[in-house]
């Protein structure tokens, strides 16, 4: 199930933060508006604490099934991150 192949090279950074100023909106695609923008922040700041959460959690457990319930949940937060990203990448 990898879908890397058209992914930014951008490594998951779930500290990165984005702002208006680090979409150049002109580039040609559709548009975001500065409150989507804000919305999708926001949502990708809830996911990365969310996937970090997780990680923490992970590495607390001992009960292997439970941990591997950690680790599931923490992927897919990641891949949550990950569609925001290419969605505000797509969106520049």
């Amino acid at each position: 199930m990898s879908n890397t192949q058209n992914r930014p090279t951008t490594p998951f950074n779930p500290g990165v933060t984005y702002s208006s100023s680090n979409w150049n909106t002109e580039a040609g695609g559709p548009q975001i508006e500065a409150k989507n923008l804000g919305i999708v922040q926001d949502q990708m700041y809830h996911e990365a604490l969310a996937y970090k959460k997780c990680c923490l959690f992970a590495e607390w457990l001992t009960d292997q099934p439970v941990k591997d319930v950690a680790i599931r949940a923490a992927q897919h937060h990641k891949q949550h991150f990950n569609a925001l990203y290419d969605y505000l990448h797509n969106h520049q």
